[in-house]
């Protein structure tokens, strides 16, 4: 195991989270994990701290997309191992396969694709640091419901599980998830 130091200073992509958890390079991802039957088939859950609304993402001059059933036959930039690159396909969109939110964010703003699907709170974050991309998020959560998002560790780690399920029940029963999402989401993202 690496320092946890070390962990905090390296930035990683979305697509090689899992992975890293599946080959034993971390104990545990945190970013906004959703739980899918696929996933809970070879990893671990701990309980979900905030519920994923999702957002089409698009440029404020696109007029084109404005509900799930607009994405067919549009390029929208997405992470091609999330739950939001899976319902893309799922709409009928091609996918722009891109690593991460910065990069489908950039491939968006300069018109390289027409949109992203992503959560509503990984949107406020992206776009309070970048308050003059001219990007606006239509809210399709009644289209697709929240997403339970959880930490996910390796299937022998219970004994980890457990210490974070406790945490999570302390964080949720003292207020603080919910502050924190509102801190930083501007909405409270802990109930579905």
């Amino acid at each position: 195991r690496r320092a946890a130091s070390d962990v905090y200073k390296r930035q990683t992509k979305w697509d090689s989270l899992i992975a890293g958890l599946g080959a034993k390079r971390y104990d545990v991802v945190f970013n906004d994990v959703g739980v899918t039957p696929e996933r809970q088939k070879a990893y671990l859950f701990s309980t979900p701290y905030l519920y994923a609304k999702t957002v089409l993402i698009k440029r404020t001059d696109e007029t084109q997309l404005n509900t799930l059933a607009d994405l067919k036959g549009k390029k929208m930039a997405q992470s091609t191992t999330s739950n939001f690159g899976d319902l893309a396909k799922q709409k009928g969109a091609d996918i722009v396969a891109v690593p991460g939110m910065i990069e489908a964010m950039n491939m968006v703003t300069t018109g390289r694709a027409d949109g992203a699907l992503n959560d509503l709170g990984a949107y406020a974050t992206w776009k309070k640091a970048n308050p003059k991309a001219a990007t606006t998020a239509v809210d399709v959560s009644k289209e697709s419901p929240a997403t339970p998002a959880a930490p996910l560790l390796n299937q022998k780690n219970t004994t980890l599980q457990k210490e974070i399920n406790k945490a999570i029940a302390q964080l949720k029963a003292d207020g603080t998830l919910k502050k924190l999402s509102l801190k930083y989401f501007n909405t409270d993202l802990t109930q579905p």
